[in-house]
């Protein structure tokens, strides 16, 4: 992964909200989750979501699932004749969260009748929703024909990267892009030295395009490109964001690729230390986590 900054980098829609709580007990769990994956997906891909169901089967065995159900009726008239149809929706929710993984998932790969066959177990700590959370709305986006911006999580090469973000309560945010090694401070902004980046309540934030900066805001704006040096990477966003404020993690200044900067960056293992760390003492931290890929 090559991340540049006019900052250019490489990096399914996989959106995932981590829900606030007002608890900071947690539990250890641990789950076994087997995945026969659909032939269209690499090694990589599959294990990562044998990895994020095991999670969920951990979450769910020991806090349980919520239930939704809706009830609806539709009333018709066709040739002078009144029909009734009743409707029933329902869906269901881990009633947790997961904080931390313990040691490395254990994974065993095998093929049955050329079905790629992925078995995970995985140990870690996860914390009981008991509350509603804080409704963002996050939107990964790219440039699209004529320079205009399109929702997107897949990216071609030399595709600008934007973020759009709004919340109803004012707070405090940052995000990272997390490949297999290393995490990157997209935001704050290289130039800003506080650490922190405050957001307004009910505001649309435009991030990484300096021509929806504030003029004061201008001279921090850091734009980033995608790059891919394969056919294809697959990659995470993390938007991280707290009512309470929190200091990004400490990293590093970063180094050059071809006489371009890249991010701040932190190991992958130091970034999970500094969220688990922040999660576990903001109950109110919530946590949008998108895949990304991006190809040639």
């Amino acid at each position: 992964m090559n991340i540049i900054r006019r900052i250019a980098f490489g990096l399914l829609s996989l959106t995932i909200v981590t829900l606030p709580l007002s608890a900071e007990h947690t539990e250890k769990v641990s789950a076994t989750y087997t995945y026969v994956a659909p032939e269209n997906l690499t090694v990589a891909q599959a294990k990562e979501i044998a990895l994020e169901r095991a999670k969920n089967e951990a979450i769910a065995d020991k806090f349980g699932t919520l239930i939704n159900q809706s009830n609806s009726t539709l009333m018709s008239n066709a040739d002078g004749k009144s029909m009734v149809d009743f409707y029933s929706l329902s869906s269901s929710d881990i009633k947790g969260e997961w904080i931390e993984t313990l040691g490395e998932p254990q994974y065993e790969v095998s093929y049955d009748k050329d079905m790629l066959v992925v078995k995970v177990t995985v140990e870690g700590r996860a914390r009981e929703i008991v509350s509603a959370g804080i409704n963002l709305d996050v939107k990964l986006m790219r440039t699209i024909a004529g320079g205009k911006k399109a929702v997107s999580t897949d990216f071609q090469s030399g595709d600008d990267l934007f973020l759009q973000f709004s919340t109803p309560q004012s707070g405090y945010l940052a995000v990272y892009l997390l490949d297999k090694n290393s995490a990157y401070c997209l935001l704050p902004y290289m130039r800003d030295e506080s650490g922190k980046v405050a957001v307004k309540a009910n505001k649309k934030y435009l991030f990484f395009s300096p021509a929806d900066a504030l003029p004061e805001e201008k001279t921090f704006v850091d734009e980033y490109t995608m790059t891919c040096d394969g056919s294809a990477e697959s990659n995470k966003v993390y938007v991280i964001f707290s009512p309470n404020m929190f200091i990004k993690a400490n990293d590093n200044a970063g180094s050059e690729v071809n006489g371009l900067t890249l991010p701040r960056e932190l190991s992958y293992k130091d970034f999970n230390k500094w969220l688990s760390k922040n999660r576990l003492h903001d109950a109110q931290m919530t946590v949008v986590m998108q895949n990304i890929t991006i190809k040639k």
